[in-house]
């Protein structure tokens, strides 16, 4: 599915809305080039309060817009508000790629490294979202594609913009009041501090911070001694999201999570889609030192938000549950 006008999202969750001149002096070691102060546009809240303009070059060419939203994340995204304001919003991007409907209550749900994770989610009143275009700007140049816009240029680099972005957050976590970090697409729950410290552990190892940007979730599959664990937020790279299926207590979650996260590395890096029928070296089961996973295929995800995943089983002689082998 292709992007939008704005083509990546992270927020900051607030106790409440910061004033606008205290989110200015956050930027400020960034390169603004232009500032809106007015309050919302026409069309309200969802497509954009007071905001700020950064520039994304040289990195990238196109701004990111970082607004004040004085009320909560609206978890609903406008779900079953077929022509209202939000929805128009959710489907112009304003609020990421491929955003789903109760992203942040399965964000709280998932927030495994995070045990505070779901309280500080609770506690915000606000947030100030950082939107990345190519379309919106001083110096925006609107040619090409569906109607004369261009969404995204030639070279353009998800990976790239999506690191801008979150050093924007990263920036805003540092304000009083910060609670959390956010990501929709990738339903990710950080505190700010941590952010900072992942961002520049990352840095210094000269690789994405994946772990920012989609979640790995656990689930047991209800009838069933079966695991599931999946990854949530790929799309907004441009790549897949990955789901594994075993028995439980057979695989250790650590070593199912460490496996998910280097399958979707590889796959973004190498840009080529696991071909159904590939086996890999996995997560061992019991004391083995390694086992067997075979890719199955591409279906219609068990988990929440609805999307395609490759879904991943272990070679190790069981019958998958038939929740499992009907999606097959």
């Amino acid at each position: 599915m292709p992007k939008a006008v704005f083509t990546q999202c992270a927020c900051v969750l607030f106790e409440s809305a910061p004033e606008f001149a205290r989110v200015k002096e956050a930027l400020a070691r960034f390169n603004v080039v232009g500032e809106k102060t007015e309050g919302e546009e026409e069309g309200g809240w969802a497509l954009s309060g007071p905001s700020v303009l950064v520039s994304m070059e040289p990195e990238a060419k196109g701004v990111l817009v970082v607004d004040v939203v004085p009320r909560v994340w609206p978890d609903s995204l406008g779900d079953g508000e077929q022509g209202s304001n939000l929805r128009i919003a959710v489907a112009m991007g304003h609020f990421g790629p491929h955003t789903a409907p109760q992203c942040l209550a399965r964000a709280t749900q998932h927030s495994w490294t995070w045990e505070e994770g779901a309280a500080a989610a609770e506690r915000h009143g606000a947030f100030v979202r950082i939107r990345s275009s190519y379309v919106v700007g001083p110096n925006a140049k609107n040619t090409g594609g569906p109607e004369g816009v261009e969404l995204v240029p030639a070279g353009y680099d998800p990976v790239v913009e999506l690191l801008c972005v979150t050093e924007v957050a990263s920036a805003l976590g540092e304000l009083a009041g910060a609670l959390a970090y956010f990501n929709p697409t990738g339903e990710v729950l950080r505190a700010p501090s941590a952010l900072k410290a992942a961002l520049a552990e990352c840095n210094a190892q000269g690789v994405p911070p994946l772990d920012l940007w989609a979640n790995v979730r656990l689930y047991d599959l209800g009838g069933t001694d079966w695991t599931l664990m999946d990854t949530v937020g790929m799309s907004q790279l441009d790549s897949g999201d990955h789901e594994a299926c075993f028995a439980g207590g057979r695989y250790a979650f650590e070593a199912v999570d460490g496996f998910l996260r280097d399958t979707t590395y590889s796959e973004l890096v190498a840009k080529t889609p696991i071909r159904p029928g590939d086996a890999i070296d996995g997560p061992p089961e019991g004391g083995s030192a390694s086992s067997p996973w075979q890719g199955v295929g591409v279906f219609p995800s068990i988990g929440a938000p609805r999307r395609n995943v490759q879904r991943w089983l272990p070679l190790d002689g069981r019958t998958s549950p038939e929740r499992i082998a009907k999606r097959q």
